[in-house]
């Protein structure tokens, strides 16, 4: 269907017997081509159907100058001429300009706006339609350098943000929705830690061992490497405190003893949010156990989960679950149940609390939903979109309820300033944007084009001791597509990977080359919806699949703790676990009148913009001195965290959420802490300067104070070597990095994430130091 209105549409521009009008719906996926996950190598929608779009534009291209040639031989002429001179790439971008719809009479409303339009998805629509006028519908936009709904949608010329703007103050006054209530509760006292992990670093570091000693070699600790991602899979707030069992308990029974009276005797109903789909489950066991305590048998209908099922899923509690929820709802699909569970709360007495973690957070109207007990951290839009379920008008409903069991009203509160500097005319959040985050992306696209052609360049003409190990990345185009040629390019990898073993200056190349690999899939994704970017959608796929195989070669899987260690870790963790009795700490109305005075550290104060203007310029020059200064040594881990603190002290500036003399005191802080680092490490030996940084950056982390004289002995040796480190060099050295932070009882989950930032730095200065002999 959107096939053959952009045919009859660019057809219409040059045959008067063709009239196209009318109002179509379409998803937004049919603008899709073949898009590449380039995190993860992983087709997005089906190769073929998704090439039509692309296609069909350089086809009506062709259209168009057939037509040309008949009707303007002249312009046809000087439109030829020009194409022949171009090269490939070239020559593509220009006639994807000539296949596109070039009618302004075509209107766009594409509602949630905030959504799905940053990728390649949205280029696609761009080139087809490059003159249509575009209505952007959204009640959370998004303002990040990559996902930017003013850049997408904004007026080019004019720099308007947008058309109009309804915000949630005048949405009340209307009565269109409702106040909200925001409750903060927590385990324990205001005062108190309310859940406290008892654990010793040496009780982590005796279990540890005691689990590696039950299954063989203690050096295996030192073997397995212990990715981030294993990191933020199982050792995480979520797992480790918001799915402790105990913590639900005590949360569940909390909610159970106070919901009569958030649902006025349940004339309304509630909304459980949980961390996961297991902390569903988990909520809805403590709950039941509760609710039937409290209030008879009765109350074992009173909760329902509504959340994604996987017909492969391994989780034991979620398996038990769905097999009970068969039982009660019959055999039917799960999306089906969960359609009548929510149909049934909208409509009916039973469930009167709904469960959920994902599904139901935006888009979900229950005008009868008043309280929402919120035990998940979510953050801006999200967060705005989530609470926004309780505010829905009800007969006798005066307001919506939110209680908040995870600490957020910091970030409700700085996300209801940006907005609403976002819809003040002359708020200084919209010049930062302006200044920060609509820098020219024609810019970056070229940087982009550079940066690929010089790579594909390079990676076509390798050459070892004169032999020809090039991988021409349009031939792997090719093979993706057809699979011919597929057994040569395996090949060459293969060949890539015992020369790497083999030759020390060749690993040290095609590690520059990945880390360049790296750099630029990167910079495609931050290309966002940039409109040229269609053109390099395959010769990326290219790269992506060139790239992952030859980062398995520099870094081939390590030894894995497994499934088992986390397990037993956690409980662990929860039987040393404390969690006091949950209790309210603090409650606020979030209703017209008391907005302004909720976000007053971030809005306008008088003597403030007076201070602000008066100092702004020498302000600007002190603070970006020093930024710069910071951000031409980040390779080094403590300028690096320095930097971060420079950022993070300049959004503050911005949102108000330091005064002026706040953040200049912070600033001269920043400064001194600069200049005492510098005082520790300069004009010293490498090997004393590295271990001064280490130690110096191991303080400001986690606190400890480490010597690392077994990473210095090692790194002094390294240095008369005068060679660059090998790979089992550096397996040796993070051993000893490791071993350092271990004497000083660095927690092991610290000290493997450590190790591996501090390796990479020592790296980098060998690195240099090599560079600089050669």
């Amino acid at each position: 269907m959107l096939r053959t209105i952009i045919e009859t549409l660019k057809e219409s521009e040059f045959s008067k017997n063709i009239i196209p009008r009318g109002v179509y719906l379409t998803t937004i996926q049919k603008f899709q081509k073949g898009q590449t996950d380039v995190e993860g190598l992983s087709e997005k929608e089906d190769r073929e159907a998704s090439q039509r779009i692309y296609s069909l534009l350089l086809k009506l291209a062709e259209k168009y100058l057939k037509h040309l040639e008949k009707t303007d031989p002249d312009e046809y002429s000087k439109v030829m001429d020009e194409l022949s001179s171009l090269e490939e790439k070239e020559k593509e971008k220009h006639l994807l300009e000539l296949g596109g719809v070039k009618s302004k009479s075509v209107l766009f409303l594409i509602d949630e706006a905030h959504r799905s339009h940053y990728s390649t998805l949205g280029a696609m629509r761009k080139a087809s339609f490059p003159n249509c006028v575009t209505f952007g519908f959204t009640g959370t936009p998004i303002f990040k350098y990559e996902r930017n709904t003013f850049v997408e949608f904004s007026y080019p010329d004019e720099k308007e943000y947008y058309l109009d703007v309804y915000f949630i103050e005048e949405s009340i006054k209307d009565r269109f929705t409702l106040p909200l209530a925001y409750e903060v509760v927590k385990e324990g006292d205001v005062k108190a830690e309310g859940i406290q992990i008892r654990l010793t670093e040496k009780e982590i570091a005796d279990f540890i061992k005691e689990y590696m000693k039950k299954r063989g070699k203690i050096e295996e600790l030192l073997e397995a490497k212990i990715t981030k991602k294993e990191i933020r899979d199982n050792i995480t707030k979520a797992k480790v405190i918001l799915l402790n069992p105990e913590r639900i308990d005590k949360l569940a029974k909390y909610i159970v003893d106070r919901i009569e009276e958030d649902t006025e005797n349940f004339k309304f109903k509630a909304m459980v949010v949980a961390v996961n789909r297991l902390g569903c489950v988990r909520y809805k066991r403590a709950l039941d156990k509760h609710l039937v305590e409290k209030f008879g048998e009765e109350a074992k209908n009173w909760s329902e989960i509504v959340m994604t099922y996987n017909y492969k899923e391994t989780d034991r509690e979620i398996l038990e679950y769905m097999e009970e929820l068969r039982e009660r709802r019959g055999s039917k699909e799960y999306s089906e149940i969960n359609k009548e569970i929510q149909d049934e709360f909208k409509n009916k007495e039973n469930p009167r609390i709904l469960i959920v973690t994902d599904m139901l957070l935006t888009g979900f109207d229950a005008p009868r939903l008043r309280v929402m007990y919120l035990d998940k951290p979510l953050y801006e839009h999200r967060l705005l979109q989530t609470i926004a379920r309780v505010n829905r008008p009800y007969e006798d409903k005066e307001y919506g309820l939110i209680v908040d069991s995870v600490g957020l009203m910091e970030h409700l509160t700085k996300t209801m300033a940006i907005y609403n500097l976002l819809a003040d005319e002359d708020s200084e959040i919209k010049r930062d944007l302006e200044l920060n985050l609509m820098k020219s992306i024609e810019q970056k696209f070229s940087e982009f084009e550079l940066k690929f052609n010089s790579l594909k360049e390079e990676l076509k003409t390798l050459k070892v001791a004169g032999e020809d190990i090039g991988i021409d990345l349009d031939a792997v185009k090719k093979a993706l597509k057809t699979s011919e040629g597929k057994e040569e390019i395996q090949s060459k990898i293969k060949m890539l990977a015992m020369l790497y073993t083999e030759n020390e200056e060749f690993s040290a190349k095609l590690v520059r080359i990945v880390n360049e690999m790296k750099r630029i899939l990167r910079l495609y994704k931050a290309l966002g919806a940039y409109t040229q970017k269609i053109v390099y959608v395959e010769d990326v796929q290219a790269l992506a699949y060139i790239y992952y195989r030859l980062r398995s070669i520099i870094s081939p899987k390590a030894a894995r703790l497994g499934k088992g260690f986390w397990d037993e870790l956690r409980s662990y963790i929860y039987e040393r676990t404390v969690v006091e009795e949950f209790k309210e700490v603090g409650r606020t109305k979030l209703e017209p009148e008391k907005i302004d005075k909720l976000v007053s550290e971030f809005t306008e104060k008088f003597g403030e913009d007076e201070l602000r203007r008066k100092i702004v310029n020498q302000l600007a020059g002190y603070f970006f001195y020093i930024r710069n200064f910071v951000r031409e040594k980040t390779y080094d881990p403590v300028y690096r965290q320095i930097a971060e603190k420079i950022e993070k002290l300049r959004i503050e500036w911005i949102l108000r959420a330091v005064s002026t003399k706040t953040f200049l005191a912070k600033l001269k802080a920043i400064e001194d802490e600069i200049e005492e680092y510098k005082s520790k490490t300069e004009g010293k030996p490498l090997e004393d300067r590295l271990k001064e940084s280490m130690s110096y950056y191991v303080k400001q982390k986690v606190g400890k104070e480490v010597g690392f004289s077994n990473t210095k002995k090692y790194i002094k040796n390294l240095v008369s070597r005068k060679t660059k480190i090998l790979p089992k060099q550096e397996s040796e050295l993070k051993t000893r990095i490791l071993e350092d932070l271990f004497l000083a009882s660095v927690e092991e989950k610290e000290a493997v994430k450590l190790t591996d930032e501090l390796s990479e730095y020592i790296k980098e200065e060998m690195d240099k130091l090599w560079s600089e002999r050669r």
